[in-house]
C-alpha cells in the first residue's frame, strides 16, 4: 500500500516554529564543502558569513536539502578545535537545532526535566541591516531580536549531543508540529544513549513527561538489540533512549 508520506518541515524557513530544524556539522574548508552540496541540489539561506566574537573566529551557513532537511555548516578559523576526532571532508553531526516559540517552556524541558547542562546563550541582533544566516530580509535584519540556548548532556563541552534552541522576537512562522512523526520524512527525533531505560522512564514519568512509548526492546541498525523508550517534546518531535542489550 502507498503510505501517505509528507516532509515535516516541508518549505520551512528558520524562523517556522517546532520539529527539528537543522543538524550542524563541522568542516574543514567552507567553500569546498558549499560548493559539494550546492552540485548536490542543496540551497543556502545565505552564502557562508564570516563570525569574529571573542572567543571565537568561525565562517558558517545553513542549508537545505531534500525533504527539507536543513545542515548547518561551521568552519572553525580560531581557535583550533580541541577534543574532536578526526575527519575529512564533513564531521558527524554533533549539534540538532530547534526553533521554538515558547523558549521558557523549552528550555525548562532540556535544563530542568532532563537535566541537560547549559553550553552557551545569548539574545542580540545586528546593528545595521545585513546579509544574516537566518535568511531574514537585509532591511529587517536589525529589527529581529535573536535568541539562543545551546545545552546537552553532561558534561556540556562534549563536542556532540548538543541542543541549539533558538527563538525570534517580531516574527511569527508556521508550526509544524503535527507533521513531526512518524511517516513523515526529515527528522522528527534524537536519539540518546543511557545505561538504564527503564529507570529512566520511571524517573521522567514522575516528572511529567509525555512517554510516545515505554520501554520496549526493539532491532536498531547500527545498534543492534536495544531497549528504547521515547518521550514528547514541547517543541514537536521526540526523544528516544536507548541502552544495549546484553546476551
Amino acid at each position: 500500500p502507498v503510505c501517505d508520506r509528507r516532509a515535516v518541515r516541508s518549505t520551512g524557513l528558520l524562523w517556522d516554529s517546532r520539529g527539528c530544524f537543522a543538524s550542524t556539522v563541522m568542516v574543514p574548508d567552507m567553500d569546498a564543502a558549499f560548493r559539494t552540496l550546492q552540485d548536490a541540489g542543496w540551497n543556502g539561506y545565505s552564502d557562508p558569513l564570516e563570525s569574529k566574537g571573542p572567543p571565537l573566529h568561525f565562517r558558517k551557513v545553513r542549508m537545505q536539502g531534500m525533504d527539507g532537511l536543513v545542515l548547518g555548516l561551521i568552519e572553525r578559523i580560531d581557535p583550533p578545535l580541541d577534543g574532536w576526532p578526526d575527519f575529512d571532508g564533513f564531521s558527524h553531526p554533533f549539534s540538532m537545532s530547534l526553533v521554538t516559540g515558547d523558549l521558557a517552556r523549552t528550555r525548562a524541558f532540556y535544563e530542568d526535566l532532563l537535566g541537560f547542562a547549559v553550553y552557551l546563550e545569548g539574545h542580540g541582533r545586528p546593528k545595521r541591516p545585513v546579509e544574516t544566516l537566518s535568511g531574514f530580509p537585509i532591511n529587517w535584519s536589525d529589527r529581529i531580536t535573536g535568541h539562543y540556548v545551546i545545552a546537552r548532556p553532561p558534561p556540556a563541552d562534549a563536542p556532540r549531543g548538543r541542543i541549539e534552541i533558538l527563538a525570534y522576537d517580531e516574527t511569527e512562522g508556521r508550526d509544524f508540529a503535527e507533521a513531526a512523526a512518524p511517516p513523515n520524512l526529515g527528522v522528527f527525533l534524537l536519539r540518546y544513549p543511557v545505561g538504564d531505560v527503564d529507570r529512566l522512564a520511571a524517573d521522567l514519568t514522575a516528572r511529567g513527561a509525555r512517554v510516545i512509548y515505554p520501554p520496549t526492546d526493539l532491532t536498531v541498525n547500527g545498534d543492534g538489540r536495544v531497549r528504547s523508550l521515547a518521550v514528547a517534546t514541547p517543541h514537536g518531535g521526540w526523544l528516544e533512549f536507548f541502552a544495549p542489550i546484553r546476551d
